[in-house]
C-alpha cells in the first residue's frame, strides 16, 4: 500500500472495502528541518507499551507504569528496533544523561529536550557516536527510543558533544 494505512485484517483493504484501517503511527518519521537529531525510531519495547496503553485494559502500573526519569545514551553503531547491538561508550566519563522534555505539540507531534545536554570524553576516546537513544534507566532500563545523529562525532578524550535545548527531536507520525 502506499497510502501509509494497514488493514486491520489480513487480506487487502481493495479487496475488503469495509476494513478498518488505521495509520502506522510506529514508523520512524523523516527527519524535521529543525538543526538537530530526530529520535523518532520506537523501540519494539516502547511500540508494545504504547499499544497496550491505547488499545487494550492492561492497567500500567508495576512494570508496565510510565517512567518518571528518561535517560539520554550514544551508541557508536547502529541499533536494531529491538535495541539490540547498542555499543555504548564504556568508562572514560561515559554515563547517561537524564533528559526532560516538552509538551508534545506541532504535526507531526514531537518533544524536544527542555535543556543543554553534554557528554564530555574524559580520560580517553569514545569513538564515533552515530545514534542517540532514550532509554527508562540511568544503566540499564528499557530503550525507548532511537534515531541516527545527523552529524555523527569522534568524541577524543576532552572532546565534548553537545545538544541545545530543542535539538533532540522524539516524535511518531
Amino acid at each position: 500500500m502506499t497510502d501509509g494505512l494497514l488493514p486491520l485484517m489480513p487480506d487487502d483493504a481493495s479487496q475488503n472495502p469495509g476494513a478498518v484501517r488505521v495509520p502506522t503511527v510506529l514508523t520512524p518519521r523523516v527527519p524535521s528541518t529543525r538543526s538537530g537529531t530526530s529520535i523518532s525510531q520506537l523501540s519494539n519495547y516502547a511500540q508494545l507499551a504504547v499499544l497496550n496503553w491505547a488499545l487494550t485494559t492492561i492497567p500500567m502500573t508495576g512494570s508496565n507504569a510510565r517512567p518518571t526519569t528518561w535517560y539520554l545514551g550514544l551508541s557508536l553503531t547502529t541499533p536494531t528496533t529491538s535495541a539490540g547491538g547498542v555499543t555504548e561508550p564504556v568508562g572514560n566519563g561515559y554515563a547517561r544523561q537524564a533528559i526532560t522534555f516538552s509538551p508534545a505539540s506541532g504535526n507531526p507531534g514531537q518533544c524536544t529536550n527542555t535543556a543543554l545536554l553534554g557528554f564530555t570524553a574524559s580520560g580517553g576516546d569514545w569513538g564515533t557516536v552515530v545514534y542517540g537513544l532514550v532509554y527508562d534507566g540511568l544503566t540499564l532500563g528499557n530503550c525507548w527510543a532511537m534515531g541516527p545523529l545527523l552529524n555523527p562525532k569522534l568524541l577524543q578524550n576532552g572532546d565534548t558533544l553537545q545538544f541545545q535545548p530543542s535539538a533532540l527531536a522524539v516524535g511518531i507520525v
